[in-house]
């Protein structure tokens, strides 16, 4: 055997570029080959994607315990049946969702504990007290009457977006804030930074009230959607002229099962 011959047997048969065709091509050949009855069995990049960013998969524990229970429940009502309820359950709502208590703290955060947000008890079909605007005093236990005597449901609803049907409550907590002071007493931190945190203690406290009605059998929902000037309008004689509303939580009896989650 000559010198070419040897040299030639000793070299590697792979042509790197044909070879990498011919694998490629046998590679989506098998991706695409279908499988049982023709369904596809083509790889699923998802998983692969899922398995590079360390997926990890938690077992999912039964829903026990009460909370458990009552955070399953909760849901936002917006059709409720025009029935009063007792001012007894109205004490107990802002007792259990508001109040300091006995223990001389509330049941929900606040920045640096200033608590600036005004809870304001619009009654209209309560047992027990006349309908009013009544600011809800925490410390005390107590409402303050802030409004003339009478039903100012539709004035509510007027000055809401899409919530004619808040007339069918027979109680609205209003929430607010001066949101300017608030920012005031944050000056140091960022600019609108204390009026983000009274946003985030508004959500704390509605939080409170949705688990409360859940627990209680009754519907509630945090009306966001307000115009400005007919909210302004229809509370002036309320609340403080510093405050703005944040949001409305009417309650009541829902009709049939809440709506949505």
């Amino acid at each position: 055997m000559g010198s070419r011959q040897r040299l030639r047997r000793l070299r590697p048969r792979t042509h790197p570029r044909r070879h990498h065709g011919r694998l490629r091509r046998r590679e989506l050949t098998s991706a695409r080959r279908p499988g049982v009855n023709g369904a596809d069995v083509s790889p699923q990049p998802h998983a692969e994607r899922h398995h590079d960013r360390g997926l990890i998969h938690l077992d999912r524990p039964p829903a026990d315990g009460a909370l458990a229970q009552t955070l399953k429940s909760r849901r936002s009502t917006k059709v409720f049946r025009p029935d009063h309820i007792d001012s007894g359950v109205l004490s107990r709502l802002l007792a259990t969702t508001i109040s300091t208590g006995s223990s001389r703290s509330r049941p929900y955060g606040s920045a640096h504990g200033r608590y600036d947000v005004l809870v304001t008890v619009v009654t209209a079909a309560v047992q027990g007290l006349p309908p009013a605007a009544y600011r809800y005093l925490p410390d005390e236990h107590a409402l303050l009457r802030c409004s003339e005597q009478g039903d100012h449901r539709a004035t509510l609803a007027y000055a809401t977006l899409d919530a004619a049907w808040l007339t069918q409550c027979p109680v609205a907590l209003i929430l607010s804030a001066d949101l300017a002071a608030a920012n005031r007493a944050f000056d140091t931190q960022q600019a609108g930074r204390g009026e983000r945190f009274c946003w985030l203690e508004a959500g704390l406290l509605t939080q409170n009230v949705y688990l409360w009605a859940a627990d209680n059998g009754l519907g509630t929902v945090f009306l966001g959607g307000l115009d400005p000037a007919k909210t302004q309008a229809a509370t002036a004689s309320w609340l403080p002229s510093s405050h703005s509303v944040l949001g409305v939580l009417p309650i009541g009896h829902s009709v049939g099962p809440a709506s949505t989650p």
